[in-house]
């Protein structure tokens, strides 16, 4: 592939995919293919096979590309179409009705890397940060991953979980004053930098 699809901004390759590119339709599937997959396998486990749902969901917007528009942001977009995608094959495959996703699970950990080390120097600390997330509700984790790993904006993020920006506002914080009352001797931070660095 030229080097110069490589460096082209998210926009410039769906521009080009609406209008029938299939080279561009690749690349678009290269850039996003893992990260959907990631944010399927923690939304659905196994409710769903996440890596077959993600290919039907390239199909799908393969299939339709010419009525699609140019949304300000690509990443925020198809988050939101594969996950409302993927909620209408759970309830189309089921005979029984798919559960509200607040009550179900979202799994969120950091690995331990060198950059975490930096942060936090010993192992024990780093496993209360991990457990502390753990015990947050799904949506609140769910926000604080799409926030800090895929770093939307507060809108963007209410158009991903269909809720109103206010409440993304107000869950928020909610995660972030449960995580600091569990958390009480990590500096607020050094939990900022975790976070931040999620994505990274």
């Amino acid at each position: 592939m030229e080097p110069v699809l490589r460096t082209a901004d998210d926009v410039e390759v769906w521009r080009h995919f609406i209008k029938g590119s299939n080279l561009h339709f690749e690349e678009l599937y290269r850039r996003y293919m893992p990260l959907l997959y990631d944010y399927g396998v923690k939304l659905f486990r196994e409710q769903l096979n996440v890596e077959d749902a993600v290919h039907d969901f390239f199909i799908h917007l393969s299939q339709r590309n010419r009525r699609l528009q140019v949304p300000v942001s690509v990443r925020a977009y198809l988050l939101t179409a594969f996950r409302n995608f993927s909620l209408k094959q759970l309830r189309r495959n089921s005979r029984m009705l798919v559960q509200d996703l607040d009550a179900q699970h979202f799994e969120l950990s950091f690995l331990y890397t060198e950059a975490a080390d930096a942060v936090i120097s010993h192992r024990e600390a780093f496993t209360q940060v991990n457990q502390a997330i753990a015990g947050l509700p799904p949506r609140q984790k769910e926000i604080i991953y799409l926030k800090f790993f895929h770093e939307l904006s507060n809108t963007e993020i209410a158009a991903v979980m269909k809720i109103e920006p206010s409440s993304v506002y107000k869950l928020f914080y909610k995660a972030m004053d449960g995580l600091r009352a569990k958390l009480d001797k990590l500096p607020v931070a050094v939990l900022l930098v975790l976070l931040q660095g999620m994505g990274k």
